[in-house]
This record gives C-alpha cells, sequence and structure tokens, in this order.
C-alpha cells in the first residue's frame, strides 16, 4: 500500500495517542512550514503513565535538531509528523539492519528536513512491552547497533555537522565506541581498524573535545585511549583500572 497523504505518522500497534494529536501536529505543520513536527510522548510505567520532555520547545533547523537528538540518545520513529516529502525523496537508506534501523531512518529524514518543530503537548503513549526489540538486551544483532549508529554519523556529515565542532557528534560516537568495546566479542564483523579510526578522528585529533571528554568522563576517555594506543580488550583494562594501573 503506497501512501498518497501529505503528512506520515508512525503508530506503533500497541501504542495509543492522544484523540486531538493529528490536529495538533498538523496544524504545527501547516502554521510553520515544518517538515517534520515532534510532540512529547508519554512513558506507561509501573506506576501509570509519565511525560517525558525531548527538549528545548520552538523551531530547530536540521542541523539544531540533530545535535539535539545525538545529545538525547532517543531515536524513535513514532510520535512525528512526517511531510511526505521526505520520504518522496532518494532515501539512501540501506534496509537489512536488524536493530538500530529507526535510529538510522531518523538521522536520514532529519537530514533531510527544512525545518523541524518540537511541541509543548504530549500526543503519544508508549508501552513498554516485555520481549520487543526495544527491550530486548540480548547481543544477538549487537553489531547492527553499532552500525547504524555509525551511519548516522554518516547522515549528521553530510547534512552539516561537523567532527570538530560539534561536541554533541563527538561524544554521541565515543559513547557508541565505547559500548562496541565492552561488548566487542557480540559484534566480530566490525572491524577494530574502524573502531581506531573514530577514535582518532574524534578524540585524538580534537584537543578541546579531548580536555572536555577527559574531566567529564575519564574511565571512558582511558578506556578510549588504551584501546586506540595498545589493542587494549576492554576486559583487560577493566582489570588495570581496578588495579590503578591504566589511570
Amino acid at each position: 500500500m503506497e501512501a498518497s497523504g501529505e503528512f506520515l505518522f508512525f503508530l506503533d500497534g500497541d501504542d495509543t495517542i492522544e484523540i486531538n494529536a493529528m490536529d495538533a501536529l498538523v496544524q504545527e505543520a501547516l502554521e510553520k512550514g515544518a517538515d517534520m513536527v515532534k510532540g512529547e510522548y508519554s512513558l506507561e510505567t509501573a506506576a501509570g503513565y509519565r511525560d517525558q520532555k525531548y527538549g528545548r520547545y520552538g523551531v530547530y533547523d536540521r542541523l539544531d535538531f540533530l545535535r539535539q537528538m545525538l545529545k538525547e540518545r532517543l531515536f524513535p520513529l513514532w510520535g512525528i509528523l512526517y511531510s511526505r516529502r521526505l520520504f518522496s525523496e532518494d532515501l539512501d537508506y540501506q534496509a537489512g539492519i536488524k536493530r538500530g534501523e529507526d535510529a538510522a531512518l531518523l538521522a536520514l529524514l532529519v537530514s533531510k528536513a527544512q525545518k523541524v518543530v518540537l511541541l509543548e503537548k504530549v500526543v503519544y503513549y508508549y508501552r513498554s512491552r516485555p520481549g520487543s526489540i526495544t527491550r530486548d538486551v540480548s547481543l544477538t544483532n549487537f553489531g547492527d547497533a553499532i552500525l547504524s549508529r555509525f551511519k548516522m554519523e554518516e547522515y549528521a556529515l553530510k547534512a552539516g555537522l561537523d567532527k570538530k565542532n560539534d561536541f554533541e557528534l563527538a561524544e554521541f560516537i565515543c559513547f557508541s565506541v565505547v559500548l562496541y568495546l565492552k561488548y566487542a566479542h557480540a559484534a566480530p564483523e566490525i572491524d577494530p581498524s574502524l573502531i581506531k579510526k573514530k577514535i582518532k578522528s574524534y578524540l585524538m585529533d580534537n584537543e578541546a573535545f579531548r580536555r572536555a571528554y577527559k574531566k567529564g568522563s575519564r574511565k571512558n576517555y582511558l578506556r578510549l585511549k588504551y584501546f586506540y594506543t595498545m589493542s587494549l580488550s576492554d576486559r583487560t583494562f577493566g582489570w588495570a583500572y581496578k588495579l590503578n594501573i591504566a589511570r
């Protein structure tokens, strides 16, 4: 089935939306001339639903919203109204990713948007389901999860973010590399030389970010440094750090 409307919206089967959500999102898109309008969402908990705040409300250009996304590290396709134009253009999207595909596609769509609005209104009610992909803590498709983050990086750079001047991007990639190092055994398809290139580009060759990262995340800074310089496995690093050797 091919979508024929002016806008698109994704709703997961077990979730619900506010009764006037579509009216509010479409009105905002038309008034602001936005390609994307994201509402807030409410998360189901044992005590009931709890509203979640994503960021500063208002109008963003594509680069500022990409920075906000990377800072929040939250990448749902649902809860957002999209201009159909974003899907009509060549998406250059590689299907087949089994974990993190929503994040990669969202980054691509944002990179093609001219204007994004973050609306101060809960429009979506998210139900956290046992056994769902988003709650799956297995490492079965862990390699895909890391590669999808590198795909996001590619789209962000093409859109205009900069490796040295956009700390949100640098921190996001360093966080992703730390995840890889912790569970590298679950992602044999990823070449360690690629990981070293990421560390070099975002950390070792970026003095301003390196100083800030070292101050704010010293253990992870050392984890990346020793992998880059000595190919130290995360397990070995953990012992060295605990014994005050890797400091």
